[in-house]
């Protein structure tokens, strides 16, 4: 295949642009692939001659190699993170927002285990933390979720039964204790 004459010094046509990004997704590249085969790093800057130059290359098949973003590296296998100081700051927020005290808290984290069967209220690791936040989070959620305008109130007869609206007493363990049943 033969390019036709250009002028060397013309700026890129958006003929030229459009075959440029056509030729281009043809062949899987995507527009930070294109800047990279670009002398500036943008087809925008192109020449006329570079610009033919380049469909030449993208018409006439062979490999590209791909720009690839950096990626971070990755952590060594069994290497174990300590929980980070944000971490922490989040857990307390969240049981401020739940209105606990610290030792409800623990006492509420004491009775859950993180998968590899620690007690919840040892918070060593990040994988630790991010547990207990979406425990948190989750309760967190349940408490918002709960009606505001008096019809879910609990009446003073519900508290002695010990259930709410008059329904069974919540049983000691169950998913959701709320902050009334960390003070037991």
């Amino acid at each position: 295949m033969q390019s036709a004459q250009v002028d060397f010094d013309a700026p890129l046509s958006p003929g030229q642009r459009r075959a440029i990004f056509a030729a281009g997704r043809a062949r899987g590249l995507g527009l930070d692939d294109l800047r990279s085969m670009t002398p500036a790093g943008s087809v925008s800057s192109l020449t006329a001659a570079q610009a033919a130059g380049l469909l030449d290359r993208l018409n006439a098949g062979g490999s590209f190699e791909r720009a690839r973003r950096p990626r971070p590296p990755r952590r060594p296998a069994g290497v174990i993170r300590r929980v980070t100081a944000a971490q922490m700051a989040k857990i307390e927020q969240l049981r401020l927002a739940l209105g606990w005290e610290r030792d409800g808290l623990e006492r509420f984290l004491a009775q859950r285990r993180h998968s590899h069967g620690a007690p919840m209220n040892r918070i060593l690791t990040a994988l630790d933390a991010q547990a207990v936040i979406g425990l948190l989070r989750v309760v967190a959620g349940q408490v918002r979720r709960r009606p505001r305008d008096g019809a879910g109130d609990r009446t003073e007869q519900d508290l002695q039964r010990g259930g709410d609206r008059g329904g069974s007493p919540r049983q000691p363990g169950s998913a959701w204790p709320g902050p009334r049943g960390l003070e037991t």
